[in-house]
């Protein structure tokens, strides 16, 4: 079985060398012959996802042109690839992890050598198999994106976690700023301060401020204030008599 690039190498050679040097043609043929199975990284899509051993079984998304019979052509699937393990972001004891489902897109990387020993044992060892760039031995790394599935509203100016349609977002930025979105509610942390606009706000616990409380720039609230069924504004002191004077302080 002949694939397209070795097939494109013998109509070269066969047209530069004719029939006198058959030797060099037979030659090339098996370099790119070998050189064709020699993988180095492919894009790949998902096909299922093992949280606990963190592998993937995944499909090569790049079909081979062979000619299985050296005349007719035909596109080929490469094999699904199964316990492919996971590039995790990670150092120093911290990792930084997503959820993997089918269909997500990833980028397949083959390693030089045999991995077997290595991913059961980690640290150095002997190759156990004299395979080189091989579909037996691929990383995934997920996050490689086809154009119909790039990100949305990419933020070049800031670092950002985010969900892919944009609606959660967690970012920072160079003047020290980091921002919680998500929908209408947003807590912003810089510069000694905390921001928090919401709706609502619901503190489910004991609050205590050591700290001065203020509404606006005044120093007022802008609205009543109830502590219990009392209202601030609208309160009524009972047992007292109309009258010119004021009442005493708040007992």
């Amino acid at each position: 079985m002949i694939d397209i690039n070795t097939q494109w190498q013998l109509n070269r050679d066969a047209q530069l060398c004719g029939s006198e040097d058959e030797q060099l043609v037979a030659t090339r043929a098996m370099i790119d012959s070998a050189l064709a199975d020699a993988h180095t990284c492919l894009p790949g899509i998902i096909d299922s996802f093992d949280p606990d051993a963190q592998t993937v079984s995944v499909r090569p998304a790049i079909k081979k042109l062979r000619y299985p019979d050296n005349t007719q052509a035909e596109w080929v699937d490469l094999p699904l690839l199964v316990d492919v393990p996971v590039a995790v972001l990670s150092g120093k004891g911290y990792a930084l992890t997503f959820p993997i489902e089918s269909g997500d897109e990833c980028l397949l990387l083959f390693s030089e050598r045999a991995l077997d020993v290595w991913y059961e044992q980690g640290g150095t060892g002997e190759q156990t198999s004299m395979r080189t760039h091989s579909l037996s031995d691929a990383f995934a790394l997920v996050g490689v994106r086809s154009k119909p599935h790039l990100i949305t509203d990419y933020n070049a100016d800031e670092v950002e976690l985010r969900s892919a349609d944009g609606k959660t977002r967690v970012r920072l930025n160079e003047e020290g700023w980091i921002y919680l979105e998500q929908g209408d509610i947003r807590l912003a942390m810089g510069q000694g301060e905390i921001r928090l606009t919401a709706p609502t706000v619901t503190v489910d616990g004991s609050l205590v401020v050591t700290g001065s409380v203020r509404g606006d720039s005044s120093g007022a609230f802008n609205g009543d204030v109830t502590a219990g069924a009392i209202s601030l504004q609208h309160h009524t002191h009972p047992g007292v008599q109309s009258g010119g004077s004021n009442t005493g302080p708040p007992l």
